[in-house]
């Protein structure tokens, strides 16, 4: 396994894990990551001020420890933080 820096995130490396198969997780992690690039342009002061976030919760997205967010959680900072998001269903596979 490769050494993981989580304050520098490709998402779009992240399907190609063999560590990560459930699809709701998937989806936390590449929002959280798209989260992490916003908290990049923002001071910490800035973060807290737009989101009401605790730095405690800042400092756990930041190393994607993001058990305790929900995926509505993370969509909701990041439109706190002036984004947007879009998602997109394509078919799939029948379990």
């Amino acid at each position: 396994m490769t050494d993981f820096n989580p304050y520098d995130i490709d998402i779009d490396s992240i399907p190609l894990s063999t560590e990560i198969t459930d699809p709701e997780v998937l989806l936390k992690y590449k929002l959280s990551a798209q989260l992490n690039k916003i908290f990049d342009t923002l001071t910490v002061e800035e973060i807290v001020a737009k989101t009401g976030l605790d730095r405690s919760d800042i400092s756990r997205i930041r190393i994607q420890s993001i058990k305790r967010f929900s995926i509505d959680r993370i969509i909701k900072i990041i439109y706190q933080l002036g984004q947007t998001v879009s998602i997109t269903v394509q078919p799939g596979q029948v379990a």
